[in-house]
């Protein structure tokens, strides 16, 4: 992986709302949902707007949100040339809509966006690069070559240096390298489980999670648990490339690196819990295995927690199927 593109949504002030799910934007492009009223907003009409097929911003939309939801974009949206001018139309039609890219976007209209949990999500810098946020595209590098040279892995890995990375970013792509998430969202997120109401297995987990991470701070990289597909272990190798990057850095020297897995389940909550813990143990051992030499210069401690489905940042999605998905957030303290 060498680079993120992400594509926020902007919505008419008139429309009355501030966040949509993928699935109702899925609809409103397919012509299903014609009124803002349809899905909590005002009395207005639903005017799209889109950029002709020929402009890869349509074809990136069209695989992001309307392939998953088996559904085609209707013949009667509004097509316009460019992202500027779709931009600036959305403030003048009343009850328009139009996904652009974030870097085009005008973020005094851009909506929050959730999958199918409903958990709604900001396109700020932070949530793209931790792919909190689920209008991001990877931008990925293969070499279709077979090879056993040290010297591809190298080129790769190199691709998630800094420097590499503010190359990329003055041709349009978003950094990766890693960050620190405002403290206020994450009291947001902790404050918030004081007045959930959990299952007796929830609620010990709850209990522990408020108490590991009240002193920490989350750092952007956040890997996929679990059985991982091509483009998964991709994001994974560069997002272990991040915190090892991070770790390189003598202010956070002699911290304790905290390997966070969340997870849900179609079972039950004892499974999701055990399958996070499971994840977040798994990755612990994954950056012993790569940086042993960068854990023992930094005097590093390690540790793993899992805490199930409470209080994810995100919707929790995997491309590999099965009943059980698990992420890995990376706290340090």
């Amino acid at each position: 992986m060498v680079g993120l593109q992400s594509f926020s949504v902007l919505v008419a002030p008139n429309a009355g709302i501030d966040s949509i799910t993928l699935n109702d934007l899925a609809g409103i492009y397919a012509g299903e949902i014609t009124n803002w009223s349809q899905i909590g907003g005002s009395d207005v009409n639903v005017l799209a707007l889109q950029l002709p097929t020929s402009s890869p911003l349509r074809t990136q939309m069209e695989a992001l949100v309307m392939a998953p939801a088996g559904k085609r974009i209707a013949g009667n949206v509004l097509t316009m040339s460019d992202e500027a001018g779709i931009a600036a139309s959305i403030n003048q039609f009343p009850g328009s809509i139009s996904i652009v890219s974030t870097q085009a976007a005008n973020a005094d209209i851009a909506v929050l966006v959730a999958g199918t949990c409903g958990v709604a999500v900001a396109a700020t810098p932070f949530n793209i690069k931790s792919g909190d946020y689920p209008l991001i595209r990877p931008v990925m590098a293969t070499y279709d070559a077979p090879s056993n040279l040290p010297l591809v892995t190298e080129l790769f890995d190199f691709a998630s240096t800094e420097t590499v990375q503010d190359m990329l970013s003055g041709e349009g792509f978003i950094t990766h390298v890693a960050s620190q998430q405002d403290g206020s969202v994450k009291n947001g997120r902790l404050s918030q489980m004081l007045g959930a109401e959990f299952d007796s297995v929830q609620r010990v987990a709850a209990a522990q999670m408020f108490q590991v991470l009240f002193n920490a701070d989350r750092l952007s990289p956040t890997l996929t648990g679990g059985a991982a597909s091509g483009p998964e272990g991709a994001w994974n190798r560069a997002m272990m490339q991040d915190l090892i990057a991070a770790m390189g850095d003598p202010a956070n020297a002699g911290r304790e690196i905290i390997f966070v897995g969340i997870g849900q389940s179609s079972t039950d909550s004892q499974t999701a819990v055990d399958a996070s813990v499971a994840a977040a143990a798994e990755m612990q051992a994954a950056l012993v295995a790569t940086a042993a030499d960068v854990i023992a210069t930094g005097d590093y401690k390690l540790s793993s927690y899992g805490f199930g489905d409470v209080s994810p940042a995100t919707c929790i999605y995997g491309q590999v199927e099965g009943p059980t998905h698990t992420r890995v957030e990376v706290w340090i303290r």
